[in-house]
């Protein structure tokens, strides 16, 4: 764990969303997109606690996820 690095999850209890999807290739790409944000994190100058933020939502008729860090780029 990387406590230096504070994780929030947004929109992930407001309600439930399905989607037809291989959720062993949606846990990969989860995994590996927080883990470039904990990379991105680390690679900054460490003066400031880390963020990262998973978000979930609905814009129009499609579902994203986004994940936001606080590391430089």
């Amino acid at each position: 764990a990387h406590s230096d690095i504070e994780i929030s999850l947004i929109g992930f209890h407001e309600r439930k969303y399905f989607a037809n999807i291989d959720s062993g290739q949606m846990g990969q790409a989860l995994s590996n997109l927080i883990q470039n944000a904990v990379d991105s994190i680390q690679s900054s100058d460490g003066s400031q606690k880390g963020k990262i933020e998973v978000m979930l939502g609905e814009l129009e008729d499609q579902y994203y996820i986004a994940v936001i860090d606080s590391g430089p780029g």
